[in-house]
C-alpha cells in the first residue's frame, strides 16, 4: 500500500511539473533615423510560469547580432547585459528581479536597442555558427544565473515587423491601384 501511494505521488509530481511551461511570443517594432535603427522588443508570456530573462540573438555559447548596439534601454527595474562570444556576434540579455517578472498572459515592451543592423538583417539568417535566424532568443523562467539555472526555458525567434507608417503606405498604394483599375 505504501509503495503504491509513493508511486502515485511521484506520478502526480511529474504531471504537475510537466504542466508548468515557460513559453513566449515576441516581435520587434522599429524606427529609422538615417542609418540607425531603434528596435523595441515586445514579449508576450504564453506559458504558465513567469519570465525573468530575455536573451535576444543568443543560444548557449553563440551570439548572433552582427553589430553591437550603440545604446540600449530596459523596462523599468530590469537590468541589461551585453554578451559577446569569440568568433560570433553580440547577444542582448535583459533580466528582472522576481517581483518584476512577466506573469503568464502578460505582455511587456521596452527592451530597446539602437544599431546600424537593418531590419532585413535582423529578419535574416546569422552570418555566424550554423546560420540560425538572427532573432533566435531564449526566455527563462527566472533571472538567468548560469547555464545550470533552475526553472524552465524555451527558445523562440523574434523578428521585426514594419512600423505602422509602412502598413499605411502599403494600404494607400493598394487602394490607389484598385481605384485606378476600376476607372481604366
Amino acid at each position: 500500500m505504501t509503495r503504491s501511494v509513493l508511486t502515485l505521488t511521484a506520478l502526480f509530481a511529474l504531471a504537475a511539473a510537466s504542466l508548468a511551461q515557460t513559453n513566449a511570443e515576441g516581435f520587434i517594432t522599429y524606427t529609422q533615423n538615417n542609418s540607425l535603427f531603434t528596435y523595441d522588443i515586445t514579449l508576450h508570456n504564453t506559458g504558465t510560469t513567469n519570465i525573468g530573462t530575455l536573451w535576444y540573438a543568443w543560444v548557449p555559447g553563440q551570439d548572433y547580432l552582427p553589430v553591437p548596439p550603440s545604446s540600449t534601454s530596459n523596462p523599468s527595474g530590469w537590468t541589461f547585459t551585453q554578451t559577446t562570444s569569440l568568433g560570433f556576434g553580440t547577444g542582448l540579455r535583459w533580466t528582472a528581479p522576481g517581483a518584476l517578472e512577466i506573469a503568464p498572459g502578460d505582455t511587456m515592451s521596452g527592451f530597446e536597442f539602437t544599431t546600424t543592423t537593418t531590419p532585413a538583417e535582423l529578419a535574416g539568417l546569422s552570418i555566424f555558427g550554423a546560420h540560425p535566424p538572427v532573432g533566435t532568443s531564449f526566455v527563462y523562467e527566472h533571472a538567468f544565473s548560469g547555464l545550470n539555472s533552475s526553472g524552465g526555458f524555451t527558445s523562440i525567434v523574434i523578428n521585426p515587423v514594419p512600423e505602422p507608417a509602412t502598413f499605411a503606405a502599403l494600404g494607400l498604394g493598394a487602394f490607389c491601384l484598385v481605384r485606378r483599375r476600376r476607372r481604366g
